[in-house]
């Protein structure tokens, strides 16, 4: 059941590989902050709604088809809330904060992230509380540190750049 959701949220991080690939090189070029954010906030927005909408779906649906599959509806919500800041995440790290020079908090954050992973689980094991919801929650908690890291300098950036094109 793990292995199905997970790859459920492995295949959801691929739908973004290509949007992020693109606005690497144009961000590389351009810097465009504003047209950045606007994009970022609209992404953003349609991944929220689109992952309610998925967790009352399911929800709604979880009587009739997932029966046999106890525990996947579990599963499934918390790799989607993880999903909607892995989606921020994706966006704030390299196409935006190592294109305006600030690729040592995209690559610290997610340093960051990987000991707050591998810290979390190690404490589990040792207390022996390591179960499939733990590692989920693992990587959620993982990722919120990686987001706040990169929020936080995101919006210490577009600040400056609105100070500066006042």
């Amino acid at each position: 059941i793990f292995s199905i959701a997970n790859q459920v949220y492995r295949g959801l991080q691929s739908i973004l590989s290509p949007l992020i690939l693109a606005l690497i090189p144009y961000m590389a070029r351009n810097k465009d902050v504003r047209l950045f954010m606007r994009l970022f906030k609209f992404i953003m927005f349609l991944i929220i709604i689109k992952m309610l909408t998925l967790i009352v779906l399911l929800n709604f649906f979880n009587y009739h088809l997932l029966e046999s599959l106890p525990g996947f509806e579990n599963y499934f919500t918390l790799f989607l809330f993880t999903f909607i800041l892995y989606a921020g995440n994706a966006f704030m790290g390299y196409p935006f904060l190592s294109n305006l020079g600030h690729a040592e908090t995209a690559n610290r954050s997610a340093l960051f992230g990987a000991m707050v992973y591998i810290a979390f689980n190690g404490i589990l094991f040792t207390v022996n509380e390591l179960s499939v919801i733990t590692i989920i929650l693992s990587v959620m908690l993982s990722e919120f540190f990686i987001f706040y890291i990169r929020l936080h300098k995101t919006i210490k950036l577009v600040a400056l750049n609105e100070k500066i094109l006042e």
